[in-house]
């Protein structure tokens, strides 16, 4: 049996819970679906919903747990002159916890909300790059959430990426499930499911005057990286990286200001069409007060890895390199290797 295909019979449905039929389904043709169309799906539309956020975490005893987010969230399409959909992905409230704890919580989910919703899970982040470094396989009919369904796999055509099983609602082709395995072991890795679901109007009706939508604050985005350089204070502190990541094209360009001491961070954004590898400069930033940086020309890799992230930082020059990725992406370890070689000349 392939290894791309151990992981599709870890895969069980939810429950139904009622049935709705459309005359005028987004995803008439299962065997068309593209990802162009799931991409639509994602951003053109009004979305209010509920979902379950699962990610299996490793702690340091190397025992093995999952970790579940209750979470909210509501979608629109761009506002007028903007080509982006607007978010307000928030932790759900209510849910029995010390208040202390569930509003320290909330804060921390606040802050990483833009991440969690853009590069937290499956994404088309880019239809013609991901239709070029993977394939989509139609695995059948089902119902999620009483709601007829497609089933399909998302497998990539070569590399380290991992395997996508996503449950795409006929109606609007909106992903109600998406969960990923490792396409050598056909682990289940991490898995979204969406336990609540309104879209179009009765969305919109949710989501009006509540939403709180995320607007990007002390960022400026420009067309390439050096025109996001010669924009900074000083553009000769900063290095471009030499090498991108494997099957990876750039993204977006911006810099970043911080409102607390002015540093200035270039932050580049990869993609192979659906993971994401994010690149983040800061000259001037302290260094890291750990033994292995005591000496003055010292440098080593550190992680700062978490739940649903791969962060990767080290220090050279008065610069600090910080490398983000999916919790189980192997560019963001390669990419970080080959830009520390770059960076201390040792190619």
């Amino acid at each position: 049996m392939r290894a791309d295909r151990l992981f599709i019979a870890a895969v069980a449905s939810l429950a139904s819970l009622a049935v709705a039929q459309t005359p005028t389904p987004h995803l008439a043709d299962p065997q068309a679906i593209s990802f162009d169309l799931i991409h639509q799906a994602e951003t053109q539309n009004w979305y209010s919903l509920s979902q379950f956020r699962f990610c299996r975490t490793t702690d340091a005893t190397g025992l093995e747990q999952w970790v579940g987010l209750a979470e909210e969230l509501d979608v629109a399409p761009p506002a007028s002159g903007e080509t982006t959909e607007r978010f307000d992905l928030r932790l759900a409230t209510g849910l029995g916890l010390d208040p202390v704890e569930e509003q320290r919580q909330q804060t921390v989910h606040t802050h990483h909300r833009a991440y969690l919703y853009q590069h937290g899970t499956f994404r088309v982040q880019d239809p013609q790059l991901a239709a070029s470094n993977y394939a989509i396989h139609y695995e059948g009919d089902i119902q999620r959430l009483g709601r007829p369904a497609y089933r399909v796999s998302i497998i990539p055509n070569s590399g380290s990426a991992n395997c996508w099983i996503l449950d795409l609602d006929v109606e609007t082709g909106y992903p109600m499930s998406r969960s990923e395995y490792d396409q050598n072991s056909g682990e289940l890795l991490s898995m979204i499911t969406v336990t609540e679901f309104a879209h179009g109007a009765a969305a919109q009706a949710a989501a009006d005057g509540v939403a709180n939508w995320w607007v990007p604050t002390h960022r400026t985005d420009y067309p390439t990286p050096t025109a996001a350089i010669n924009a900074a204070a000083r553009p000769s502190t900063f290095k471009l990286p030499s090498k991108t990541p494997d099957g990876f094209a750039l993204q977006t360009s911006s810099m970043l200001i911080d409102p607390l001491n002015g540093n200035e961070t270039l932050m580049l954004s990869y993609t192979d069409g659906i993971e994401s590898v994010l690149f983040l400069e800061t000259p001037g930033a302290p260094k890291p007060n750990v033994p292995v940086y005591s000496g003055p020309d010292a440098y080593a890799i550190l992680d700062f890895s978490d739940l649903t992230s791969k962060q990767l930082m080290f220090f050279y020059g008065g610069v600090q390199y910080l490398t983000l990725g999916g919790s189980d992406n192997a560019q963001v370890d390669t990419f970080t290797e080959n830009l520390l070689r770059q960076v201390v000349g040792k190619r």
